[in-house]
């Protein structure tokens, strides 16, 4: 049996792209109710504060793990250089 697609119209975008559980859930009939949608938004809000934390903890371990490679190195190579 054949089964129709549903697309994403580009009017659809920033709701999809934001939240594709509430884009399904509009595609389906279902409409949040104000204090809902606050919570939601408010989730999203944290989430993305948690995302940019992750992002610039990331960072500031990978320039830790480089300085630790680069000393690791010179500390060897010293070692081998003055015996």
């Amino acid at each position: 049996m054949y089964k129709k697609r549903e697309y994403i119209r580009s009017s659809e975008i920033g709701r999809f792209t934001f939240c594709s559980l509430a884009w399904y859930w509009s595609k389906i009939g279902i409409e949040l109710k104000s204090k809902e949608a606050n919570i939601g938004t408010e989730k999203h809000i944290e989430l993305g504060k948690n995302i940019d934390l992750y992002k610039k903890t990331h960072k500031i371990s990978r320039i830790f793990l480089v300085i630790f490679v680069i000393s690791l190195i010179l500390m060897i190579w010293l070692i081998f250089y003055l015996y």
